[in-house]
């Protein structure tokens, strides 16, 4: 089994990173760092309060689905997060 794929990622001015998990079909960030987050930025939310039903059929609560931009090396990408 080879290394994970971690990279570098910014959201403004706060770097942290990511690992890049392209088999996912969501993404989800820490509530460590969903709270940082909003203390540098507006966050624009998608749903508050919301599920997400796993592989195994149970429901996850997840306290809101939120839309980041992303900055990764020179590439910046919107993208949907899942925040607990």
């Amino acid at each position: 089994m080879g290394s994970l794929p971690i990279i570098k990622t910014m959201v403004g001015k706060l770097e942290f990173n990511s690992l890049m998990d392209t088999g996912s079909t969501i993404c989800v960030i820490s509530p460590k760092l969903f709270e940082q987050i909003k203390t540098q930025q507006k966050i624009k939310y998608i749903t508050r309060n919301c599920q997400i039903l796993t592989l195994t059929g149970e429901n996850v609560d997840y306290r809101a689905c939120i839309e980041l931009t992303l900055k990764i090396g020179n590439q910046q990408v919107n993208h949907e997060f899942f925040c607990d």
